[in-house]
């Protein structure tokens, strides 16, 4: 608590304590009190006024500490706020930016040649596109923290030789619906699809895989990975109709 507090908890018992003192040579002049013992009224005064000293301190320091977990729940809020994990904000950023790197308003992810990254986590999906050498543009996602590359908490979208790359990491690598989204998006535009005047744009998949898995003596973890992307391969082979 700081001064303001305590000299505010003395206020309350000093006016207790005055009350008090002067209950002792004046209770009989209090209508109703005329038969009570001065001693016992004293006692109840003195009793009164601890407690309101020790509620007061308690409302004090409550307050005190409320304001210290509004902070901290603003902070967590604001960091997860910072931190996009819906594919659909991360895919309407990568569209904004991607526009402005094209100077086009229309920019669509549907109408470029696209490349999904995909690989378990931990098999340096993130590294490998950032010192690939083509100097890729962030579209979305958050790829440094105080220059270190970080683990993909949702999924990162780039941009480069007039190609996008995709990473889908986190929560959302073994998201369905995540999935069913994004190569929703990737997909040309619908009225160009049915007129039958879209061109067909390149689609590819860079598989990568922990390099201890493939030097290990036990090929189980090898194989558990392989099945798992596999699933994967299918999986967006069949949304995107190839």
């Amino acid at each position: 608590m700081n001064r303001k507090n305590y000299v505010v908890i003395a206020s309350i018992v000093a006016a207790f304590g005055v009350a008090t003192v002067w209950l002792s040579s004046n209770t009989k002049k209090i209508p109703g009190l005329q038969n009570a013992d001065p001693f016992v009224v004293q006692a109840l005064v003195l009793i009164i006024g601890i407690l309101a000293a020790a509620v007061t301190t308690w409302i004090m320091i409550k307050g005190q500490k409320k304001p210290a977990g509004d902070a901290g729940g603003g902070a967590a809020a604001a960091e997860a706020e910072a931190e996009v994990t819906d594919i659909d904000e991360l895919l309407g950023e990568a569209e904004a930016r991607l526009a402005v790197a094209q100077q086009e308003k229309d920019s669509k992810l549907g109408k470029l040649p696209v490349i999904v990254l995909l690989g378990e986590p931990g098999t340096a999906k993130t590294t490998t596109m950032v010192q690939s050498g083509c100097e890729p543009e962030s579209l979305s996602g958050q790829v440094y923290e105080e220059n270190n590359i970080l683990p993909t908490p949702a999924a990162n979208f780039w941009f480069a030789k007039h190609t996008v790359f995709v990473e889908m990491g986190g929560k959302l690598l073994t998201d369905s619906e995540a999935w069913k989204t994004l190569i929703g998006r990737l997909q040309p535009p619908k009225a160009a699809a049915l007129l039958g005047t879209h061109e067909q744009v390149p689609r590819a998949a860079v598989v990568c895989v922990d390099a201890e898995s493939l030097t290990s003596p036990s090929p189980d973890a090898l194989a558990a990975s392989a099945r798992k992307l596999r699933t994967q391969l299918a999986e967006v082979s069949h949304l995107l109709g190839v």
